[in-house]
């Protein structure tokens, strides 16, 4: 088996992770563990951006 986002070779035993790749495909394709990785890391610093913006805005009020 292949991972699907990367393509690295990977076996059901080294890698049981599975994600959904495009947001208009909810099936979900087996990925290494590297890329399930990166994935997670992306998601949580793009969330964390959306709170420091939502603090600053929130701040910016309160001053005003």
């Amino acid at each position: 088996k292949n991972c699907k986002r990367c393509g690295r070779a990977i076996c059901e035993t080294c890698s049981d992770q599975r994600r959904q790749l495009a947001k208009d495909d909810a099936s979900l394709y087996r990925v290494c563990d590297k890329c399930d990785t990166e994935m997670d890391n992306y998601r949580l610093k793009r969330n964390h951006e959306d709170v420091l913006a939502a603090q600053k805005k929130k701040i910016e009020m309160l001053n005003n």
